[in-house]
């Protein structure tokens, strides 16, 4: 019961902290195409930033993976037409799997969004996210150029 409640306790800090001072915060969920594998992530956009964040937890067969970060910077968001938008740029991913790794990469990510109301934004996006396991176990580096190609779609409220 303590541990939920410490757990309850600390996503409320995390959202509230990230809340006070980010531009816009929202959810995705994803699948990544390679692996298989389901995500889900708490994004965020800090005022002094032109980056987005995401704080992320991955799923395969229905089991936790690992949990990470992601930093995106939009070089680009230019308007298609009326309230569509689409972006790209670089970004950096860190995931740490329970078998115990560490996984680096570099992403390049693209996607669309749109804002039917001010304060909202909807968005599709897909990343290519080369990049190196650690394994901590079997004490090797592994190299995974072509497996990870995470889909993600979301929505942020901004204010």
């Amino acid at each position: 019961m303590k541990k939920r409640f410490l757990g309850a306790l600390l996503a409320l800090a995390v959202v509230g902290s990230v809340s006070a001072f980010a531009t816009g915060i929202g959810v995705q969920g994803g699948y990544n195409v390679a692996n298989q594998g389901t995500g889900a992530a708490l994004t965020f956009k800090l005022d002094s930033f032109d980056g987005v964040f995401a704080v992320d937890v991955n799923f395969a067969n229905s089991q936790f993976v690992s949990a990470g970060l992601t930093v995106d910077y939009w070089v680009q968001n230019p308007r298609l037409a009326g309230m569509f938008h689409y972006y790209w740029g670089p970004g950096f991913a860190v995931a740490y799997y329970i078998n115990p790794a560490i996984y680096v990469a570099f992403r390049a990510v693209a996607g669309v969004n749109i804002f039917p109301v001010d304060f909202l934004e909807l968005y599709a996006q897909i990343a290519w996210q080369p990049g190196f396991y650690i394994d901590f176990n079997n004490g090797f580096i592994a190299t995974d150029w072509w497996k990870s190609f995470p889909v993600n779609v979301g929505l942020r409220f901004w204010f």
